[in-house]
């Protein structure tokens, strides 16, 4: 196994469709291989590099359990939104090891964050003395945005459309993928139909969405690896052949990955799963 994903490989994988039971299974097997590979970025360093990426890596699986939950209960419009958010976040997270702006990134998010905070705070619509004080920073964020506001930190957010085409090469990802759900982010004139028959008949059909789990652990493996490449470690071979395994097991119902992840298990929480990259990586 390569650790990497080629476009033939991407196209083959997204063409299959498995059953539903196979599939949550997958879904399982990762939530608990995420939950031993988290452990290790926060074992391993404090760093703002993998901070980002280890909370990109657990929002990204709490994205797809949500997406599975969501499809069973027969909200398959939402799995949608989601599968749209988790594509952003790998664009996202592609961009930022590219260009090397992990720390730029932290900056901006912290001052985004503090301005719609503030905004809130100072609205006289919110008149609440207790709202406000809940809303208040502390004296380390005060100061902390007043030099960042005088340094000027500036972030663009990356365009979907550029990514998909000129970063992977795969401009699909794109196109029936972010573009094509984003059809379910924004209001159309049908939003609504299935729900309306599901709160009638009270029965819905989501056979004809379950591409969206699937691809939605697709991408989610292409998000962990991107994790793993940006981080300042060298991964073993067999925490990429996991994950190449989970998108093998969605062209073939293969369950290698199961034997794999056993092996993980047997190991032990206190086995280390890298070792830091030498500096001229």
């Amino acid at each position: 196994m390569s650790g990497t994903l080629s476009k033939k490989q991407m196209t083959e994988t997204l063409m299959k469709i498995r059953p539903i039971e196979e599939y949550a299974l997958t879904v399982e097997t990762m939530y608990r291989f995420t939950v031993i590979l988290i452990l290790q970025f926060t074992h391993a360093s404090d760093q703002i590099r993998e901070t980002i990426i280890r909370n990109f890596i657990a929002r990204g699986m709490i994205c797809l359990q949500s997406i599975l939950q969501l499809w069973v209960f027969g909200n398959t419009s939402d799995c949608w939104i989601l599968y749209r958010a988790l594509i952003d976040r790998l664009f996202c997270l592609r961009t930022l090891a590219e260009k090397d702006e992990f720390e730029k990134f932290e900056k901006w998010s912290f001052m985004q964050q503090y301005e719609a905070l503030n905004r809130v705070r100072s609205d006289p619509i919110f008149s609440v003395k207790a709202d406000k004080k809940s809303l208040a920073p502390t004296k380390e964020n005060k100061e902390r945005y007043l030099k960042l506001k005088k340094d000027n930190i500036e972030w663009i957010r990356p365009k979907a459309e550029t990514v998909a085409d000129k970063s992977f090469g795969m401009p699909y990802l794109y196109s029936y993928g972010y573009d094509y759900a984003s059809m379910y982010v924004h209001p159309m004139a049908n939003d609504g139909e299935n729900d309306y028959l599901r709160i009638i008949q009270d029965k819905t059909s989501t056979k004809d969405h379950i591409v969206v789990v699937h691809n939605s652990i697709l991408i989610q493996t292409m998000l962990i690896q991107e994790g793993l490449k940006a981080s300042n470690f060298l991964w073993r071979a067999i925490v990429n052949n996991f994950l190449d395994q989970c998108r093998y097991s969605l062209e073939t119902g293969s369950q290698d990955h199961l034997e794999t992840f056993a092996k993980l298990i047997n190991a032990g929480p206190k086995y280390v799963w890298y070792q830091q990259k030498p500096n001229n990586c």
